[in-house]
């Protein structure tokens, strides 16, 4: 699958947690498909999970917060256009 990553692969690049990535996809931040009993995220996703995990950690900002600066951020994330 390219431009996809297994799910596992994906907490370990993100230095984070299967629950993390599953509360993300709740929130509606990111999308994990299925495939022959397998996880995999999205390239992008990845970049927005870590977008995502930055702004909660470091910034410690909720979820409404997080959604108001996913609406005006553009692909690639990145925290240094927010802070603008």
């Amino acid at each position: 699958m390219p431009c996809y990553a297994r799910s596992e692969d994906a907490v370990l690049a993100l230095a984070t947690t299967v629950t993390t990535l599953e509360d993300l996809e709740r929130g509606g931040w990111i999308s994990i498909v299925e495939k022959d009993g397998r996880r995999y995220l999205h390239g992008q996703h990845q970049s927005r999970a870590n977008f995502v995990v930055d702004l909660r950690l470091q910034l410690q900002l909720d979820a409404g917060q997080v959604n108001a600066l996913l609406v005006r951020e553009k692909p690639a994330y990145s925290g240094k256009k927010t802070a603008d």
